[in-house]
């Protein structure tokens, strides 16, 4: 994943809660709609235009100003030297902004008790939480990755039943999500018997309840299939936003991630 992605995420989770960051990121990235930016100019588009958004509706004017600002600057710090030729034109670059980079940006989003709990605890060697993403195409799986970041989610995609059986056993995952935006090569009624078959410890998400595949999936797992009663799925429509599954996911990877302090 690129370091310009991964610096973004950090001076984010430095400012906001971790699934609000996350939730920002993910959506500016949807919005931008042209897959994972490549190089430093392009993470700077994002900043500049769906990220600079994404914040605005989260924090107020403000608030959103200063950390684009933030952003702005420190991917300035770490971006290479231009080589002479390079110099005249490299304008992408070019930020007017004086800012204290060691100062704190405080935010509504961060609460004190989870700030206690950060920082009496220690971080222990884990495994990213493993989610298998059910799609016909790989976006939604590559978003994921890029917002969270690889060490703390890995994401295998799929795109049929078969793919799909295979996966559950050969990867065991901890999600399986149906990205409802992009079906797989799959019939509702087929969907919703495959996540019947899936072991009691993975939790199936319907991601894109709003989309016409999302609710005909609903109504499978709700009842028209005759093998689908009573299983836990956590729906989600686009509308409340991707921050449910991130944070869920977020809190299997803490769970795993950190022991009690000593006492």
């Amino acid at each position: 994943m690129k370091a310009e992605v991964q610096l973004v995420r950090e001076v984010l989770e430095g400012a906001l809660a971790p699934a609000v960051a996350t939730s920002v990121l993910f959506e500016a990235l949807d919005r931008w709609d042209r897959g994972i930016p490549a190089d430093a100019g392009e993470v700077l588009e994002l900043v500049r235009g769906p990220l600079a958004l994404a914040l605005a509706r989260k924090l107020d004017e403000d608030g959103a100003s200063q950390l684009v600002a933030i952003l702005e600057a420190r991917l300035v710090q770490s971006a290479p030297p231009p080589s002479s030729s390079d110099a005249a034109s490299d304008s992408d670059f070019e930020v007017d902004v004086e800012i204290d980079l060691e100062e704190d940006l405080v935010s509504p989003f961060v609460d004190a008790e989870d700030e206690l709990t950060s920082t009496t605890q220690m971080a222990a060697v884990s495994h990213p939480v493993s989610v298998l993403v059910v799609s016909g195409e790989p976006q939604f799986g590559l978003l994921l990755k890029a917002t969270l970041g690889e060490d703390r989610v890995h994401t295998l995609t799929v795109k049929d039943d078969a793919a799909l059986r295979h996966a559950t056993f050969s990867a065991n995952p901890q999600l399986v999500v149906v990205d409802a935006t992009a079906p797989p090569n799959m019939r509702s009624d087929e969907l919703a018997a495959a996540l019947t078959r899936l072991p009691d410890a993975t939790l199936p998400v319907l991601w894109a309840l709003d989309t016409p595949f999302g609710r005909e999936t609903r109504s499978q797992i709700q009842g028209g299939h005759p093998q689908s009663g009573g299983m836990r799925t956590l729906f989600l429509e686009r509308e409340e936003g991707i921050e449910p599954l991130l944070d869920l996911i977020l809190s299997r990877f803490r769970r795993r991630s950190t022991i009690p302090p000593p006492s």
